[in-house]
């Protein structure tokens, strides 16, 4: 990505996620980001498990409420949707912004980008 050419100034905006656990075969649990006022967070059921060192990191688990797999924050429910949807989602979001934005996370080279870029290919485009 390069910074916006001209006389204009960037707009940083970051964002985060949280996955099921290290590696690249980690699933997502949340993307979140935001730029000036404008926000996105989701949350994702993961179709796999949360290994338990996430699970105290970030306090999100699931379990099987009434049949359906349930994403739970700190013991309480949470309103989670398919990665599929919430990648969509997010482009939409990013796409949304004005071209001169540069989208930045904290912890990217070693988390952030090696994990989102394979999946954003994949599944988005």
């Amino acid at each position: 990505m390069s910074l916006p050419e001209g006389n204009v100034t960037p707009i940083f905006c970051d964002y985060h996620i949280k996955t099921t656990r290290l590696g690249y075969n980690a699933e997502l649990t949340q993307l979140a980001a935001s730029c000036g006022y404008k926000l996105f967070a989701k949350y994702i059921v993961p179709n796999g498990t949360i290994r338990p060192k996430a699970t105290t990191i970030t306090g999100l688990k699931v379990e099987v409420i009434a049949g359906m797999r349930t994403l739970l924050l700190h013991g309480n429910q949470v309103h989670a949707f398919s990665s599929e949807e919430v990648l969509n989602d997010f482009v939409s979001w990013v796409s949304d912004l004005p071209k001169s934005n540069v989208l930045v996370a904290h912890n990217g080279d070693k988390f952030d980008y090696p994990y989102y870029t394979p999946i954003y290919k994949t599944q988005v485009f």
